[in-house]
């Protein structure tokens, strides 16, 4: 919690802050990740600030969605939707307005975000997977993947399933394991602007 966030929480000030970020990320699920009719069940939410020299930075906000088998094809993992470059003096109106709109994507509407850590690992660990579908399975063999995929198992076994597959790549298949960490978890998981996240949040239930 920033200086500002804790004076405004102890005196109970209820105030939208938003944050400067190098880079940050945020995800959206469907509301339902049952229902069949969504192909794609995710999307990325991504801000990136780009410096320049002479002037004051930009801020690139996108919104993309992965792409299936796309690891395997040897393209770009994420198809993009929406891609804004939004000058630093209204980079806060933006993103205000940005986090009350419904997030959707072509295969599904009104996206939900993602807010609780463990499940920020786990979404981003399935869109790895609709990434690498085709070249994972063939570490299947032990189950320990469909554990992890297998929506009608508890939350907490499937998250325990996510950590020992995670484990096993890191064995077994050392490239894809330096392909979680370098795509997902280093830039997506451990960049996650939660800020962002709980902000849509709250806009999402007024």
């Amino acid at each position: 919690m920033q200086l500002t966030e804790e004076y405004f929480a102890r005196h109970a000030i209820k105030v939208p802050l938003v944050r400067h970020t190098e880079f940050g990320s945020v995800l959206f699920l469907t509301p339902d990740p049952k229902d069949t009719a969504s192909t794609v069940k995710w999307a990325l939410g991504t801000i990136m600030f780009k410096p320049d020299n002479l002037h004051p930075g930009k801020y690139s906000i996108r919104l993309s969605q992965p792409v299936h088998n796309s690891g395997e094809r040897g393209t770009n993992g994420y198809q993009n939707i929406e891609n804004d470059e939004i000058e630093w003096d209204v980079y806060e109106e933006h993103i205000l307005e940005w986090s009350k709109k419904k997030i959707r994507i072509p295969t599904a509407a009104n996206l939900r975000v993602v807010i609780d850590p463990k499940e920020v690992e786990l979404a981003a660990w399935e869109m790895f997977v609709f990434n690498f579908d085709t070249n994972l399975v063939r570490y299947a063999s032990d189950g320990t993947l469909f554990k992890s995929l297998d929506l009608d198992l508890p939350f907490a076994e499937r998250h325990r399933g996510f950590l020992e597959m995670i484990e096993k790549l890191r064995h077994e298949a050392p490239n894809f394991y330096e392909l979680w960490n370098r795509d997902l978890k280093r830039n997506t998981v451990d960049k996650y602007a939660y800020w962002l996240a709980n902000l849509i949040g709250e806009n999402s239930a007024a």
